[in-house]
C-alpha cells in the first residue's frame, strides 16, 4: 500500500528555491511577482501550496483566490475571494468592486473611471500590507474574468515597493487562445521584479523519488519505468497511477512486472478530471473527440472529417474548445494534424465511448484511413490492422490478416521485432477458425522470425514450433519457395530447436541445387547448428566452408559474411585458433558492413577481439569488441547485444578494468538475469576482486538456474560447475557441488565432445585444489588424449601442465607452461599475468628442486605485485596455499640451510631488516610491494619466534645469515 499522497512533494528544487527567494525579498519590503505556468496536472497548485506553507512558517500573511472553470463568476472574483477579509466587509474598495461585480461588466466605465477604481484598489492594498508582509496567490487565472486580468496588469508595477509576493498560476496551452491572458502575462513579465516559472514533467529520477516516498517497500526499477512511460511524467497522472497500482496489489515487496497482467489502466482520478473537462464542452466537440480517440493518440483532420462525415470547415471550430482546455494540441504547422495532450487523456475519452459503438467506430476509422491513403494503404498497415481487428465481427478476418502481414514484414525490415511479433500474432489469432493456408503458413513463418529475435529463455522452444508449422505446410502443399525461405532463415543456437532444425535443413537441402545460393544459406545454418547441437566440428567446418565458397561464386557478400562469422564462432567454441583468425574476422566484418548486415558484423568482430586477446593486444581487442557491441546495438537483437557485452566484458578482464566489467555485466543481467554465462562471469569478478558477499548471492542464483533448467540442457550445469570449482577454496561444499555437476554433465546421453571436455575441466580444477591424484589422472587421461581439447591453447594447456606436475610428470608440466609464462608476461593481459605466475610456481613446487623452489617464490612475489596493482584480492588465498607448500617442502628437506623453515625470500628480507633497512626501502630494493614486505616480516617474526626488528637481527646473527 502507499501512504497518503496528498502531502507528497517531489523534485522542483530549483523552483522552490526561486519562490522562497522571492518570498524573502517581499518580506523585506521589495515586492515580487511570480507567474507559474504549465499543463494541467503538472503540479502548479502543489508548488504554490508549498510556498504557502513556507509563508506560514515565517508568519507571513497568506491569502488565496481561486478562479472557477465554470462560467458565471463575477468580475474581480479571485481578488475578492482572496482579500475581502483583509479589506473588511465595509471597506469602500470592497463595495466598489462588488458593485461592478453586480453589474457584470466594466464596459460602461470610461478609461478614467477604470483607472480611478484600480488606483483605489492599489492604495487600499498598500495600506493593509504596510505592517504585515503578505503572500497573495491567484490560482488558475486562465479562467479569470477580463476585469481581474486588467486589475492584475495595473497592480503589477505598483507592488514593487510593497511587502507583497503576488503569485499567479495559469495553464499555458501555447495555442494563443486566450489573448487577454497572453497580454496580462506579457505585461507582468516586463517588470523587473517578475519571475516566470514554467513547470516541466517529472523525469525518471523524480518518478523513482515519488514511488520511494509513497511506498512502504521500494518497488522494482522496471515497475517505476513502466509507470513513467505510462504517465509520461505528468505528476497528477503519476500520483493517480501510483494509487491505482497500490489498490491492485502491484507495489508489494518482491513484486515485479509480468506480462499482460501488468497493463496499467486509466486511474479513476484521471478519468474524473477528463470527464469534468468534457462536461464544459458542447456535445459536438465531445463526439468529435471520441472519434479522434478511436483514431489514436495522433489524428489527422482529413481522416477525422471522413470518419465523422463532416466537412473540414465545419469540423475545425469544434476542436477549438478542446484545444483551449488542453485536451488536444496541434501537431503540424498547417493545422491538419492534432494529438491528444497525453495518452491517458485519449484513453479516458475513448473509455467514455459505449462498448456497443466501438466496433462500428473502428470500422469507420479504418475506412476513413483507407480512403485518404489512396493507393498506398501499406503505409498505415499497422494502424489499419489494429482497427480491422477491433471490428472483425463486422468485417471478417480477411482485412485483419492482410494488413497484419504487411505490418509484420515492415516491422521486421526496420528491426522492430516486438512490433512484428504483435502483428503476426494478430494475423494468426484472427484466422484461428479457418484451416491452414499459404497466408497463415507465412504468418507462422513471420511469427517464428520475430520470436527468434525477442523471446526469453523460457519461450525459445516456441520459435521452432512456428517455423515447423510453416515448413510442414509448405512441404505438404508443394509451396517449395516458402519451404526454402523457412530453411534459409537463421535462428539462435539457444532456441531449444537444434535437432529438429537440423532435420528441417537436411530435408530442405534436397529441394534445391547443391551449388545454388539457397543451398549456401542452408549450409550456413546447418553448419552452425551442427556444432552446437552435436559438437561435430569437422562436419560443421566442412559445411561452413562450402557455404563461403558458394557465396564467393555467386558474389553474395552477405552469405560470405554470415558463413565466415559462423565458422569463426565455431572455431572459437571448439578452441581451434588459427594464425590468421583476426585478419579473417576483420575481413568478414567488412563484408557484413558492406552488405548492411550488422548481425554478421557483430558476430565477426567477436572472434577478431578474441584473436587480438590471444596475441596479447589489449587495445585492439577492446576496439574490436566495442565495434561489435555498436553493430549489435544497430541490429537491436537481444542475444546479439548480450554476446557483444560478454565479449567486451572479457576484454575488460584483460585490461583489468573491473569497474567497466561490472557495468557491462549489470547491463547483460538486465537482458537475461538467469543466463548462466553472465552469472558465472559475475561470480568470478566478485571472487577475484574480494567481494565475497556479492559472490555468495550470485552463486546461489547460478545454482538455482542449474537446478531448474531442463534436463536436456547441460550448459547451465557446466557454468555452475566451473563457478563452484574456481571458488572451491571457500569450502568443501563447493568442491562437492563442482564434482556433482561435472558428473551430471558426463551422464547426459549423447553428450557432445565439447561438453565432455568442459566437464573434465571442472574435475581438473577440483583435483588441483584437493591434490587428488586419482581425479587428476582421470581428467588428464581424457583431456590429453583428445585433439579437440587443443592442448596448445591458453588456459587448457596451463591446466594440463598443472595436472601433469601433480601426477608425477613435473618436467612435462614445466615444459608445457613455461612458454605461456613468457608470452603472457610480455603482453597486456592483467588477469592472466597473475594466474600464470601462480600456476607456474605451483608446477615448479611439484618438481621441487632448490632452484625451482627459489623461482617459485619469486613468481609468487610477482603475482602479489599484480594482485596489489590490479585489485585482485581474491587471488591471494591460492598464492598463500602454494607458499605453504613451499614452506613445508623447505622444512622437510633443507632445514639446515633455512633455519626455522624460512623461505629464501624471507631470508633475503631478514638480511635487509638486520642491515637496518625500513620496509619501504626493502620493497624498493627487492622490487616488490610494501604489502608483500609486511607479510614477509610477519612470517619471519612468527617462524623465528621474535617480536622486534632487533630480535630478528639477533636471530640472523645466531644462524650465520649475515
Amino acid at each position: 500500500m502507499v501512504s497518503d499522497t496528498s502531502n507528497l512533494f517531489v523534485g522542483r528544487r530549483a523552483e522552490r528555491a526561486l519562490l522562497n527567494e522571492k518570498l524573502s525579498a517581499a518580506a523585506s519590503g521589495s515586492g515580487q511577482i511570480v507567474m507559474v505556468s504549465g499543463e494541467a496536472g503538472i503540479g502548479k497548485t502543489r508548488l504554490l501550496a508549498n510556498l504557502c506553507e513556507e509563508a506560514d512558517v515565517r508568519n507571513i500573511s497568506v491569502h488565496i483566490g481561486r478562479c472557477r472553470e465554470s462560467a458565471g463568476a463575477p468580475p474581480f472574483w479571485p481578488w475578492l475571494n482572496a482579500l475581502s477579509d483583509r479589506f473588511g466587509a465595509d471597506s469602500d474598495i470592497v463595495r466598489r468592486l462588488t458593485g461592478h461585480s453586480d453589474t457584470g461588466s466594466l464596459d460602461e466605465l470610461s478609461d478614467t473611471a477604470q483607472f480611478r477604481l484600480f488606483d483605489a484598489f492599489s492604495a487600499a492594498l498598500r495600506r493593509i500590507v504596510a505592517d504585515t508582509p503578505t503572500l497573495v496567490v491567484l490560482e488558475d487565472i486562465h479562467w479569470a474574468d477580463p476585469a481581474s486580468l486588467k486589475l492584475l496588469e495595473f497592480v503589477a508595477p505598483e507592488v514593487a515597493d510593497m511587502p507583497v509576493l503576488l503569485a499567479c498560476s495559469f495553464r499555458d496551452t501555447g495555442s494563443g487562445d486566450n489573448d487577454r491572458l497572453s497580454t496580462t502575462a506579457a505585461q507582468a513579465a516586463r517588470e523587473l521584479h517578475t519571475a516566470r516559472v514554467e513547470l516541466q514533467r517529472f523525469d525518471l529520477a523524480e518518478m523513482k523519488e515519488l514511488f520511494a516516498q509513497a511506498s512502504e517497500s521500494e518497488p522494482p526499477d522496471e515497475l517505476v519505468s513502466l509507470a513513467f512511460e505510462r504517465t509520461e511524467g505528468n505528476p497528477l497522472f503519476a500520483t493517480e497511477t501510483l494509487k491505482l497500482m497500490s489498490s491492485e496489489g502491484k507495489l508489494g515487496a518482491g513484486v515485479r512486472p509480468d506480462g499482460a497482467s501488468w497493463k496499467i489502466g486509466v486511474p479513476s482520478g484521471v478519468a474524473e478530471a477528463v470527464t469534468r473537462q468534457l462536461s464544459n464542452l458542447p456535445s459536438s466537440s465531445v463526439e468529435l473527440l471520441r472519434d479522434a480517440a478511436v483514431l489514436g493518440i495522433e489524428f489527422g483532420i482529413p481522416q477525422l472529417a471522413k470518419m465523422s462525415k463532416r466537412e473540414t470547415p465545419d469540423l475545425l471550430p469544434d476542436l477549438d474548445r478542446p484545444e483551449s482546455a488542453g485536451l488536444i494540441v496541434q501537431d503540424s504547422e498547417d493545422g491538419t494534424r492534432f494529438r491528444f495532450s497525453h495518452a491517458l487523456v485519449r484513453e479516458a475519452i475513448f473509455e467514455g465511448l459505449p462498448i456497443s459503438r466501438r466496433a462500428s467506430r473502428h470500422k469507420a476509422a479504418a475506412e476513413a484511413i483507407e480512403s485518404t491513403l489512396g493507393h498506398d494503404p501499406a503505409s498505415n498497415a499497422g494502424t489499419l490492422a489494429f482497427h480491422y481487428y477491433e471490428c472483425r465481427a463486422l468485417t471478417g478476418d480477411a482485412p485483419v490478416v492482410r494488413y497484419s502481414m504487411m505490418a509484420g514484414e515492415q516491422a521486421l525490415a526496420v528491426n522492430a521485432y516486438e512490433d512484428a511479433r504483435t502483428h503476426f500474432q494478430r494475423a494468426i489469432d484472427s484466422a484461428r477458425e479457418r484451416p491452414m493456408d499459404e497466408q497463415l503458413a507465412r504468418a507462422h513463418f513471420g511469427l517464428g522470425r520475430a520470436l527468434s529475435l525477442t523471446v526469453t529463455v523460457e519461450e525459445r522452444a516456441t520459435v521452432g514450433q512456428e517455423l515447423q508449422k510453416s515448413f510442414d505446410y509448405a512441404i505438404s502443399s508443394g509451396l517449395l519457395n516458402l519451404a526454402v525461405d523457412v530453411a534459409k532463415f537463421p535462428i539462435s543456437q539457444h532456441t531449444g530447436f537444434r535437432e529438429q532444425y537440423r532435420e528441417l535443413l537436411q530435408r530442405a537441402l534436397d529441394l534445391v541445387d547443391p551449388d545454388s545460393i539457397d543451398a549456401g544459406y542452408m549450409l550456413n545454418n546447418l553448419g552452425h547448428v551442427t556444432e552446437f547441437a552435436v559438437g561435430d566440428f569437422d562436419r560443421a567446418n566442412e559445411m561452413l566452408r562450402k557455404a563461403i565458397a558458394i557465396g564467393e561464386a555467386h558474389g553474395d557478400l552477405n552469405l560470405q559474411a554470415l558463413a565466415t562469422s559462423n565458422l569463426l564462432e565455431v572455431r572459437h567454441h571448439h578452441n581451434v585458433h588459427l594464425e590468421d583468425d583476426m585478419e579473417v574476422a576483420l575481413s568478414a566484418a567488412d563484408l557484413a558492413r558492406r552488405s548492411n548486415n550488422p548481425d554478421a558484423e557483430a558476430k565477426s568482430l567477436r572472434p577478431a577481439a578474441y584473436a587480438a586477446k590471444e596475441r596479447n593486444r589489449a587495445s585492439d581487442a577492446i576496439k574490436y569488441a566495442e565495434r561489435g557491441l555498436e553493430a549489435a546495438e544497430r541490429f537491436r537483437h537481444g542475444d546479439g547485444i548480450l554476446y557483444a557485452l560478454l565479449c567486451l566484458e572479457d576484454m575488460m578482464e584483460m585490461s583489468g578494468d573491473w569497474a567497466r566489467f561490472r557495468e557491462l555485466n549489470d547491463r547483460a543481467l538486465e537482458i537475461d538475469p538467469r543466463n548462466s554465462v553472465i552469472l558465472q562471469g559475475r561470480i568470478y569478478l566478485e571472487h577475484f576482486t574480494g567481494m565475497h558477499e556479492d559472490e555468495e548471492r550470485f552463486f546461489e542464483q547460478l545454482q538455482d538456474v542449474a537446478r531448474t533448467n531442463p534436463e536436456a540442457d547441460y550448459y547451465a550445469r557446466v557454468n555452475a560447475g566451473f563457478a563452484a570449482a574456481v571458488t572451491c577454496v571457500k569450502s568443501p561444499e563447493r568442491q562437492k557441488i563442482a564434482i556433482d555437476l561435472a558428473r551430471q554433465v558426463l551422464g547426459f546421453p549423447g553428450l557432445a565432445r565439447r561438453a565432455r571436455v568442459q566437464a573434465y575441466g571442472i574435475l581438473a580444477v577440483v583435483a588441483l585444489f584437493q591434490r587428488n591424484v586419482e581425479l587428476a589422472n582421470e581428467a588428464l587421461a581424457w583431456m590429453s588424449a583428445r585433439p579437440e581439447v587443443a592442448p596448445g591453447e591458453g588456459i587448457v594447456s596451463r591446466t594440463l601442465a598443472r595436472l601433469e606436475a601433480l601426477v608425477g610428470r613435473p618436467d612435462d608440466g614445466v615444459a608445457r607452461i613455461e612458454p605461456h609464462y613468457r608470452e603472457i608476461s610480455a603482453g597486456q593481459h592483467t588477469f592472466d599475468r597473475v594466474m600464470v605466475c601462480s600456476e607456474f610456481a605451483e608446477v615448479l613446487v611439484e618438481r621441487g628442486a632448490g632452484a625451482d623452489i627459489r623461482r617459485a617464490g619469486e613468481l609468487l612475489d610477482e603475482a602479489d605485485q599484480h594482485i596489489d596493482r590490479y585489485g585482485l584480492l581474491g587471488l591471494r588465498a591460492w598464492n598463500e596455499m602454494v607458499r605453504d607448500r613451499i614452506a613445508a617442502r623447505r622444512t622437510r628437506g633443507r632445514s639446515d640451510l633455512n633455519p626455522a623453515g624460512l623461505s629464501d625470500r624471507e631470508i633475503e628480507v631478514l638480511q635487509l631488516v638486520a642491515s637496518g633497512m625500513s620496509n619501504p626501502e626493502i620493497a624498493d630494493r627487492l622490487v616488490i610491494s610494501r604489502h608483500t614486505v609486511v607479510r614477509h616480516v610477519a612470517n619471519i617474526y612468527a617462524k623465528a619466534d621474535v617480536g622486534s626488528r632487533s630480535e630478528a637481527a639477533a636471530f640472523a646473527v645466531r644462524n650465520d645469515l649475515l
